[in-house]
């Protein structure tokens, strides 16, 4: 299976992804997917559609144009599991990245502050074995474009939503996705472990389309 499934697979099934709270990722509860399920996330994974087409894209104008723009979006295919993303010939090297920081730009994301995200960023990097260096040619920087800290019937879960720009030397990923958690906390920690990991796996040759 394509590694990159695999990471969402991971995810999902609730283990602990070594966030900004490590304790908090330690005691979230692990619901594990059945195999159907799995097959049936994995299929739904593998549909990319164009993001102004699908119902995001078409309904949810209070996320958008807070980061991205019109000209992003129009290059962004994808799914609600996977998110929706343009990798532009972005291919992930070496150990070193410089973070250039997450702006909470949305009202529902004033609660995580860009120090938070620093917080998570510095602790993630570690954990994959990165070297942070501010003048690395891999540059990461973004936006939370939504959040939820207190769940309800419409949004179950707590949760944020981002827009993630990865740069490297042969092109840029632009990724918007969300992601939610057990904790507000766990979600901002293992929001950066999943961008990190998806612009780490994508493109690369062992990895297939």
């Amino acid at each position: 299976m394509n590694p990159v499934l695999l990471v969402f697979l991971g995810l999902l099934a609730g283990e602990p992804s070594g966030g900004a709270d490590d304790a908090a990722a330690d005691d979230a509860p692990k619901q594990w997917l059945t195999v159907d399920q799995a097959k049936r996330i994995v299929a739904r994974m593998a549909e990319r559609e164009p993001f102004l087409s699908s119902k995001e894209g078409r309904t949810d104008a209070r996320s958008t144009n807070l980061f991205f723009v019109q000209r992003d979006y129009r290059t962004m295919k994808g799914n609600p599991i996977v998110g929706y993303w343009n990798d532009s010939k972005f291919l992930w090297k070496g150990r070193a990245v410089a973070w250039e920081g997450i702006d909470p730009v949305a009202k529902s994301c004033q609660m995580v502050t860009r120090q938070g995200w620093s917080a998570a960023f510095a602790y993630v990097a570690k954990k994959q074995g990165l070297v942070v260096d501010k003048n690395a040619p891999m540059r990461v920087r973004g936006a939370c474009v939504d959040a939820v800290a207190v769940p309800n019937m419409q949004q179950p879960n707590p949760g944020v939503k981002l827009e993630i720009r990865v740069e490297s030397p042969t092109g840029v990923l632009k990724w918007r996705y969300g992601l939610g958690k057990p904790t507000l906390e766990t979600a901002v920690g293992a929001s950066v472990d999943l961008a990190l990991l998806f612009a780490q796996e994508i493109n690369q040759p062992s990895n297939g389309p």
